[in-house]
């Protein structure tokens, strides 16, 4: 059976005490006949209501979906606006960096390689091996 709240509970008592006391075919068709008929009704409105608690849930997830996507459709505009401030600031370093003489990258270079040197030897020394 379907839902069953207090009335339709004393209902069904009440129905189910009479078809055991009457001897009256004709009355104990027609009160299954009514107990029938609201379980078919019962099952109806629990259907209808179903298919609108599913109808509901797809509108509220097409709802967050559209959201999603007018948030998304903004973001790359965003993330293009955000890509021209990095450009222009790696434009300004680059002019900052200008005005480095070649001489101090050739400098810059020298150390690097004297750094990297040192570090192969440190390691090769803390691995337990000797240096080259």
């Amino acid at each position: 059976m379907g839902r069953i709240n207090r009335w339709s509970e004393a209902a069904l008592k009440s129905a189910v005490e009479m078809l055991a006391t009457t001897k009256d075919q004709k009355f104990k068709a027609n009160l299954i006949r009514t107990i029938l008929d609201y379980e078919v009704h019962q099952q109806e409105r629990a259907e209808t209501n179903k298919a609108a608690r599913r109808k509901r849930a797809e509108n509220t997830e097409l709802a967050e979906l559209r959201s999603k996507v007018a948030e998304l459709t903004a973001h790359p505009v965003s993330a293009n606006n955000s890509r021209a401030e990095e450009i222009s600031d790696l434009r300004a370093c680059l002019k900052e960096t200008d005005g480095i003489s070649p001489r101090a990258f050739a400098f810059l270079g020298g150390v690097q390689v004297v750094v990297g040197s040192l570090t192969d030897r440190f390691s090769v020394r803390i691995l337990g091996k000797e240096p080259r």
